[in-house]
């Protein structure tokens, strides 16, 4: 099993996040920091972790299983941010966990 926190942060419009394992996506999730039509409502009840002022989506917990037969694995934790500029939409990850059963 991993389990890890994924950090969506400033301006997601619809962007996806992913995670893989030796090249095979296992999760993937589409995130857009406001979905109401007034912005000014999202800023309101959302935190500012850091950058833009955008509330950013701090902590979001993942967790999967998977079968490996092999002795290691390759994993992939990254984004699809449609070449937009870091200062605009970034993330992050933490507390990566990796358990052995």
């Amino acid at each position: 099993m991993i389990k890890f926190n994924f950090h969506f942060i400033d301006d997601w419009q619809g962007e996806i996040a992913f995670a893989k394992i030796n090249g095979k996506t296992i999760w993937h999730e589409s995130y857009a920091w406001c979905g109401k039509l007034l912005s000014f409502q999202c800023k309101l009840s959302g935190v500012n972790a850091c950058g833009k002022e955008i509330p950013d989506r701090i902590s979001h917990n993942v967790q999967f299983e998977f079968i490996n037969t092999d002795d290691q694995f390759i994993l992939e934790i990254g984004a699809y941010l449609k070449n937009r500029n870091s200062c605009d939409v970034s993330w992050g990850i933490d507390d990566v966990q990796v358990y052995v059963i």
